[in-house]
């Protein structure tokens, strides 16, 4: 029995041992991650960022980690297998508990804060997020809530409303939105707001020190480090403006913001007590001055340094000695208990104003994950309206939602492959994804050397290839052929291809959600998408023919010409030539001509909200500040343009650099913008439904008004 139990013991030992934890790590960091490893006691879990550590690692995929405070607070409420063990605090910040802390204080103390001048230090050029920033004011805010719905288009016009209804002459310096037009409005409109920001000096925080001291009957947000390298406090006497709305003499914080975290995963299922290998392992006493290593730690020095380096991996704490001040919170709500000791983070019902939200349509549960995390990452910033996610199907589904007359959903990305369709759903963009160099889309016209067509004429009565039916490609080449060889007039694209080509394949011609109209000839269209037994959806699993490599394998099975996105992974085919759209031919044989001899040249996908919809010029100003708060700085946890949680192109695709509104200038959005004008013309002018059910209903009003004037008449007679 002995034997037994001491066997086990060794076992227990070995496996306690050699048990790899996992830690996450970024791919600049492989290189230490491969000399880490050799010790076999950590093993490095290569994420994208830090929200794909916090993820994986309420999951259980990954053991621990370090995110800093703004991708914990992103955190809230979305998971809840995570314990946080350590802040990672510089030895030079050894006696402050917090990396910094709001406060609203003033020389006097007043009953009401109606009238005074109200000091702020703006959102340019401080880390603090917005949220945190608009706090104060939000509170005072509540009473003028009654005003939202009638008076203002946007949320911001509100915000700016109740501040110069509350306060007197201000500073609440820099840009309000980041639409420059309604900024100047909105500046021009309520100079008061501004009136104190001339002459003041330093950086934003201390700015908003200043200001109130220059000034009587005011009041300043700031922080207490702030107030703390400024002001004498033992001799001069301040007033603080508390949460709970009392007013005292000593500080009262209305925000807390920790230093990087030390986070690990809830779950039991890995051998060993990580908690005390951690302690073990970043202890204070770990690291020795003399650079020698602590007995009781089974990594040495050297691993230790790489293992430090991995974790501090935010780039002010990059070769600084740090403490790892420790939580004592073994609770089943520690996360929760952690979060509120620091902030209050208000969850998307709570966080509404004036009403408002924006359902996100989205078409998978990854890219619902990620709307929730944007939904959250918006909250955090201070970003309105609040982002509802919405789940469908398909990208055609959410566009008949958005249509609907009951609003179920509001907006989505779209790739430029469903343009058409949503137009005649009624929709139209609201911003646009911009694309890197070299990653717009290009369409082409293949035509086969053998079949005798010269010019684009000679295309009636010819078998063409497209990958999808009112796609990208499909719309490009009624374009490039309307007022030559189709007629400029009508709008019903499909009847005009319908009767200008022979049998061909269309993937999708079949579907109604697509907005065919009965004018089309279907089975026509579909003729050579099914005559190998297949169907004529627009599926890569039931046609062949779907898609750019479906279309080239359609020309060269069956058709006389192809119509295609430039794709040059694929093999360009044999005894086939390029036409301009102008009507010459290229001299290359390749994908590779000339820029002139493309079909267009467009954008990729867009968002698309409903037209003339109240509620989209505060979507596109959201939109412009997810641009800013979530690509353009870097510093901020959630990367909306970026793979999430080792996904791609969720919400957006991945090489999406910025958004663009449809004004922009940019060649690939102007181009798109005019590709489809010649739809919202038509459609204005002769009477085609921009939704076919919307047409249906049209034609049954006017039968049912006709019938009934019909009736009176005859009646009089």
């Amino acid at each position: 029995m002995k034997l037994l139990q001491k066997t086990l013991f060794i076992i227990f030992f070995y496996v306690n041992l050699t048990y790899s934890y996992k830690i996450c790590a970024l791919k600049k960091h492989e290189n230490i991650c491969g000399q880490l490893e050799r010790n076999n006691r950590i093993k490095c879990e290569y994420v994208d960022n830090e929200a794909s550590c916090l993820i994986k690692i309420d999951s259980g995929e990954i053991d621990f980690g370090s995110i800093n405070a703004e991708t914990a607070f992103l955190g809230n409420g979305l998971i809840s297998n995570v314990v946080p063990f350590a802040q990672i605090i510089p030895e030079t910040a050894r006696n402050v508990e917090f990396d910094y802390e709001t406060v609203v204080v003033s020389e006097e103390k007043f009953e009401s804060l109606e009238g005074l001048s109200y000091c702020h230090p703006g959102f340019e050029n401080t880390l603090i997020p917005p949220l945190i920033l608009k706090e104060f004011e939000q509170h005072v805010f509540k009473k003028y809530s009654n005003h939202c719905d009638t008076e203002f288009e946007t949320s911001v016009e509100w915000e700016i409303f109740a501040l110069n209804k509350i306060f007197g002459d201000s500073c609440r310096d820099g840009v309000w939105t980041p639409d420059k037009k309604l900024d100047e409005h909105l500046h021009d409109k309520h100079p008061g707001l501004i009136k104190l920001c001339p002459n003041l000096n330093g950086d934003p925080l201390e700015r908003s020190l200043q200001c109130m001291l220059n000034t009587k009957h005011s009041i300043a947000l700031t922080t207490s480090n702030t107030i703390n390298n400024k002001i004498n406090t033992t001799n001069k006497a301040l007033w603080y403006y508390c949460k709970n709305g009392t007013v005292s003499n000593t500080p009262c914080s209305w925000s807390k913001q920790p230093y990087p975290i030390l986070i690990m995963s809830n779950h039991q299922s890995q051998p060993g007590n990580l908690e005390n290998t951690l302690k073990k392992w970043l202890s204070r006493e770990v690291f020795n001055k003399d650079g020698s290593e602590d007995s009781e730690s089974d990594l040495d020095e050297k691993d230790l340094r790489y293992l430090k380096e991995i974790l501090n991996n935010n780039k002010e704490l990059n070769n600084v000695v740090v403490n790892y001040k420790l939580f004592n919170d073994n609770t089943s709500n520690a996360w929760g208990n952690f979060i509120k000791s620091f902030r209050d983070i208000p969850s998307p019902d709570d966080s509404i104003i004036c009403k408002r939200k924006m359902r996100w349509c989205t078409t998978s549960d990854n890219e619902q994950t990620k709307c929730k995390w944007l939904s959250q990452a918006s909250i955090n910033y201070g970003i309105q309206p609040v982002v509802e996610c919405v789940q469908k199907s398909s990208e055609l589904e959410c566009l008949k939602a958005i249509s609907n007359n009951n609003e179920s959903a509001d907006l989505i990305t779209t790739s430029a492959d469903l343009g058409y369709a949503a137009k005649k759903y009624g929709l139209s963009a609201i911003a646009f994804p911009e694309t890197y160099n070299n990653q717009e889309i290009n369409t082409l016209l293949l035509v086969k050397n053998d079949r005798n067509i010269e010019r684009l004429e000679n295309l009636k009565g010819k078998k063409g290839c497209f990958p999808l039916y009112s796609g990208i490609a499909w719309l490009s080449f009624v374009e490039a052929t309307r007022g030559i060889v189709l007629s400029n007039e009508s709008c019903d694209y499909g009847k005009l291809l319908s009767d200008f080509l022979g049998d061909s394949c269309m993937p999708g011609a079949i579907e109604t959600n697509r907005a065919i109209h009965n004018t089309v000839d279907s089975e026509k269209m579909c003729k050579l998408c099914t005559e190998t037994g297949k169907t004529c959806e627009a599926s890569e699993a039931t046609n062949l023919y779907f898609n750019t490599s479906g279309a080239l394998r359609c020309l060269e099975e069956k058709g006389d010409f192809a119509v295609i996105v430039k794709d040059p992974s694929l093999v360009f085919p044999n005894n086939v030539q390029v036409m301009c759209k102008n009507g010459t031919f290229s001299t290359l044989d390749a994908f590779n001509v000339d820029e002139g001899c493309y079909l267009s040249t467009l954008t990729t996908s867009e968002v698309i909200t409903r037209i003339n919809d109240p509620l989209n010029k505060d979507i596109q100003l959201a939109l412009l500040q997810y641009d800013e708060w979530f690509a353009a700085k870097t510093h901020t946890p959630f990367r909306l343009f970026d793979s999430f949680n080792n996904t791609k192109d969720l919400l957006f695709k991945d090489s999406t650099p910025g958004l663009a509104v449809p004004t922009s200038q940019k060649p690939p959005i102007k181009n798109y913008v005019e590709l489809f004008k010649h739809i919202g013309d038509c459609s204005k002018g002769s009477g085609v439904a921009d939704n076919p059910s919307k047409g249906i209903r049209s034609i049954t009003f006017v039968t049912t008004t006709l019938l009934i004037f019909t009736t009176i008449i005859m009646n009089l007679f």
